[in-house]
């Protein structure tokens, strides 16, 4: 959600280009004693931008809540921060067969490669050591972060259904029929894909004190720099599937709350989990 500075108030934190938070201790009012221009900045495809290390956005309304975690702009913070600063990231790789590039552009395009040993293979072959490449990749710099909290079934980013229609995942049929998705023939409820969109209700366990700091702020946070999602269940009002079959699958049997959501969100930031034994459908959403 996009917070306006004259909405800021004390204890409210900032994401910083490292993916951190920093919380607000002190606001102090300034007011100029003539009148001077401002600028209004956009950049390329999320209009945000990063001023002294915090990451702030121009005064139109964002098409998405913040920079994604595993952006390119998030990615090279995090490279940055690894590095200890750009100066690396700018300067030449001097690796045999690096072609010039500097090591910033080479671990770009190790990024950009989907297969995770060809990703290996291509840096080490450039001549990075095993615990610089590992470095890398714990710190999603060179590929993305694969959804965690031990649900153990196979993830599917929901644009590969938009773009294809149809795809197999655990051996489920999904297909993209009229805007709805449907799972071996029967509709998926709660779900519509209305353009680049996904309009979805579900269900996002979590506890008391977060339920209220969700419901006050109507927003989701970034909580877990080491797992970028957040995680709703298909209503069981819609799949027939017990609420505790469904704390019990995804690992939420501890949560003492939950939220009933209704949320309209990018579909090329939203993935799918889909359970063997249930077919029961996680939604993911990369903040």
């Amino acid at each position: 959600m996009l917070l306006y500075s004259n909405n800021l108030f004390l204890k409210y934190e900032l994401t910083l280009a490292d993916g951190k938070s920093a919380r607000i201790t002190n606001i102090e009012k300034i007011t100029p004693k003539d009148k001077f221009k401002v600028y209004n900045l956009e950049t390329e495809n999320y209009h945000d931008f990063i001023v002294n290390g915090v990451i702030v956005h121009n005064s139109n309304e964002p098409i998405i809540d913040n920079i994604p975690f595993n952006s390119e702009v998030t990615r090279r913070a995090r490279a940055a921060n690894l590095f200890g600063g750009e100066e690396y990231l700018n300067s030449p790789a001097l690796r045999e067969g690096a072609g010039g590039k500097t090591n910033w552009e080479v671990f770009n395009e190790a990024h950009n490669i989907d297969d995770l040993q060809s990703k290996y293979n291509f840096l080490a072959n450039k001549g990075y050591s095993k615990e610089t490449i590992k470095s890398l990749f714990n710190s999603a710099v060179c590929g993305k972060v694969l959804p965690g909290k031990g649900i153990g079934a196979p993830y599917a980013e929901l644009s590969r259904i938009q773009n294809s229609k149809s795809i197999v995942l655990n051996k489920v049929n999904l297909e993209l029929r009229n805007n709805q998705i449907y799972k071996n023939g029967k509709v998926m409820q709660g779900v519509v894909i209305n353009g680049d969109y996904i309009e979805f209700i579900g269900y996002h366990f979590t506890n008391e004190k977060a339920a209220g700091e969700i419901m006050g702020s109507m927003q989701f946070l970034r909580k877990n720099m080491q797992d970028p999602y957040v995680y709703f269940a298909e209503a069981w009002d819609y799949c027939q599937i017990p609420q505790s079959e469904i704390r019990h699958l995804f690992g939420a049997s501890s949560a003492t709350d939950y939220l009933v959501v209704k949320i309209k969100y990018p579909i090329n930031r939203t993935g799918l989990v889909l359970n063997q034994t249930s077919h029961l459908i996680l939604l993911l959403m990369e903040m």
